[in-house]
C-alpha cells in the first residue's frame, strides 16, 4: 500500500504494478526531466529497500554516495514458502511434496513515498 509522506504534496509518480505486484513502477517528472524505472522488489525481501535520486536526477537503489533525494522506502518481509502436493495417491506418504516460494505482493506492504524536490532542490 502506498503511503504518501506529505498528503498536501503527494508524489503520484510511484505505483505498484498490478500485473506483477512485486514490481514498483516510477514514472514522474522532476525539474523538467522524466524519471522512469521498474523495480522488482522480490530480490530485496528481508531488507529495507530505498530508492533515491542522485544529483543528476537518476534513480539509485540503496547506495550511500552522492545522493540527493529519498523517493521510496519499504521494509520488506522475509520470503515465505508453502508446501504443495504434486500428485495425489492413496498413500499420502508416497506423495511428492514441493516447496514453493510465495510471490511478493506489494499491495500488502506499507510503501512510504516521499514528495518530489522543488525547483530549488528542497
Amino acid at each position: 500500500m502506498i503511503i504518501q509522506s506529505d498528503s498536501l504534496n503527494p508524489n503520484n509518480g510511484v505505483s505498484i504494478n498490478q500485473d506483477n505486484p512485486s514490481v514498483l513502477n516510477v514514472n514522474t517528472e522532476i525539474q523538467g526531466k522524466v524519471v522512469k524505472g521498474d523495480f522488482d522488489l522480490s530480490k530485496y525481501q528481508g531488507k529495507v529497500f530505498r530508492l533515491y535520486l542522485d544529483k543528476s536526477l537518476s534513480l539509485i537503489i540503496n547506495q550511500g554516495e552522492d545522493l540527493f533525494w529519498l523517493l521510496v522506502e519499504v521494509n520488506l518481509p522475509e520470503k515465505t514458502y508453502s508446501y504443495e502436493n504434486e500428485n495425489f495417491s492413496e498413500n499420502p506418504l508416497e506423495e511428492p511434496i514441493t516447496l514453493r516460494e510465495n510471490p511478493l505482493n506489494l499491495n500488502n506492504i506499507d510503501i512510504f513515498v516521499y514528495s518530489l524536490p522543488n525547483e530549488d532542490g528542497r
